[in-house]
């Protein structure tokens, strides 16, 4: 059969036809359950339970069909539990009758027994239950660790040196106790200059002329991992057009609602003495997937002070990558003016998170700040910019310099988003690491390392633990690269850059 019958279109139509089946691995044997539904594979195994989406098995299926080889430990750091998913791969390959001589006798021979609908739900009971569990011994966790037991009250409330509630408690009542098993809340700060979309209640595409400040109300699964944005597949969230909402709290970081502020409310809940971190979404991003981004990066790097969202008016359609540039650069002054007033709001430093076309937004600002802002408490960390390198050289390299006091930029040559815009653009991209390019005065960090092969690769800063823990690390405790344990890697110029070990 020919090579397009491995379009997604046509994988994704031959997993509708699989329920739940009984498989083995390739080389112990060991006999596993995989249950196909909604987008999501479910696996029993002896060593417990997994479930991922179907879009890691695609891309263990291409990466198989490139390298021609089914042992398990060619994909070891490219691709998890690798093991169970081999044999998923080559039976999607004899559905497919695609040809690959190299391991064509292992297709072949897959062993595979269907399995009824019944023991099918069954299985997914038992999953549920496994879940269940697993949220409860989270919660407990997450309650001993808490100084004071803010997620199982109403009202919050001042608490005192001794630890006794200054005001009256409002306990939860006995049918929200069920959702705190399922998920946790966290409430995010935001400012933007997106107009307000009356259609569907959230911030649009349109652009303001002047800011909009608020605070998102957003709710974390209770098994949220770290590194990932636990977000619905695509094709649930299209359903919402037709106001069907998929979004699972005890699943997904779900968007529930936020209350507008005024510029003077919101500069007054920043702690005068406090640390702050802003951070700045890319490209082809909808406010509410923006909301979520910051909710994951806020929990994943459990930052003790004030963290906000600048989220500027990208159109959050791949269609929309010129308009997108426009409109990140257009948000610069605006952005400028947010940091100007973040700075005087307190005393404490500021750090600024941007990532991909974000740094385009934040560059513009830098350019526009005053001269006499004080660059003793801006830290600043680019996350795989997507950014010309000549007009990062040429017209905002000056200004990181001359008002923030330390730059890391994050790059990776295996980052097939800047692959794309260094194509339409006919430029490199500072956050493209193939060749790497070093500017005087800031830290550059190559994680190539860490990043997979086949995957987009993109938003790596905030997907892999070793990066997430490095931002930390660089930027709230201030380590240099050598005590951040990065190792010197080989360059033409007399600057060193620096990178992480192999897996």
């Amino acid at each position: 059969m020919a090579a397009t019958s491995l379009q997604i279109e046509n994988l994704e139509k031959l997993l509708t036809q699989i329920s739940t089946l009984q498989m083995k691995t390739l080389s112990t044997g060991a006999v596993f359950y995989a249950n196909v539904q909604n987008g999501e594979i479910l696996l029993s195994t002896n060593s417990g339970w997994y479930q991922f989406d179907v879009d890691e098995l695609f891309r263990l299926l291409f990466d198989v069909v490139f390298r021609e080889s089914i042992q398990v430990k060619a994909y070891r750091g490219e691709h998890k539990i690798v093991h169970y998913k081999l044999p998923l791969v080559l039976y999607l390959l004899r559905l497919c009758d695609y040809q690959l001589p190299n391991i064509e006798s292992a297709v072949a021979s897959i062993q595979v027994a269907e399995i009824s609908d019944d023991e099918g739900e069954l299985l997914h009971e038992k999953y549920d239950t496994y879940l269940q569990e697993k949220r409860m011994r989270r919660l407990y966790s997450r309650t001993r660790e808490m100084e004071a037991p803010q997620e199982i009250v109403i009202n919050k409330r001042a608490w005192d040196d001794s630890g006794s509630s200054s005001d009256s408690i409002d306990f939860l009542a006995p049918d929200k106790i069920a959702e705190a098993n399922e998920y946790f809340n966290v409430d995010l700060l935001y400012a933007t200059s997106r107009a307000r979309n009356s259609s569907i209640g959230l911030f649009g595409s349109e652009k303001v002329k002047q800011l909009n400040y608020g605070v998102a109300h957003v709710s974390l699964p209770t098994i949220h991992e770290k590194g990932v944005v636990e977000r619905p597949p695509f094709y649930e969230r299209a359903l919402r057009l037709f106001n069907i909402e998929r979004a699972d709290p005890a699943k997904h970081i779900v968007l529930k609602g936020d209350n507008a502020l005024s510029e003077r409310d919101f500069f007054n809940s920043v702690d005068t003495k406090s640390d702050c971190v802003v951070f700045i979404h890319g490209f082809n991003v909808t406010f509410e997937e923006a909301v979520c981004q910051a909710a994951q990066l806020k929990v994943d790097l459990a930052f003790d002070g004030h963290f906000s969202l600048f989220s500027w008016p990208s159109i959050g359609d791949l269609r929309g990558y010129v308009a997108d540039k426009d409109r990140a650069v257009g948000a610069g002054h605006l952005l400028a003016t947010f940091i100007e007033k973040m700075l005087q709001a307190n005393t404490g430093n500021l750090y600024i998170v941007a990532h991909s076309m974000g740094g385009y937004c934040l560059s513009q600002a830098m350019k526009s700040l005053n001269a006499d802002i004080n660059t003793g408490r801006i830290k600043i960390a680019l996350a795989a910019p997507d950014i010309d390198q000549e007009d990062f050289k040429n017209i905002y390299a000056d200004s990181y310099t001359r008002h923030a006091d330390k730059i890391t930029i994050y790059a990776c040559d295996r980052d097939r988003a800047l692959f794309v815009s260094r194509l339409l653009h006919q430029g490199r991209r500072v956050g493209d690491a193939k060749p790497i390019t070093i500017f005087s005065g800031m830290e550059t960090v190559d994680a190539s390392e860490v990043t997979k092969f086949l995957s987009l690769n993109h938003s790596y800063v905030f997907q892999d633990r070793r990066v997430l823990l490095d931002l930390d690390l660089c930027l709230f405790q201030g380590l240099s690269p050598r005590a951040r344990h990065l190792r010197p890697l080989p360059s033409l110029l007399e600057q060193t850059h620096w990178g992480f070990d192999p897996v």
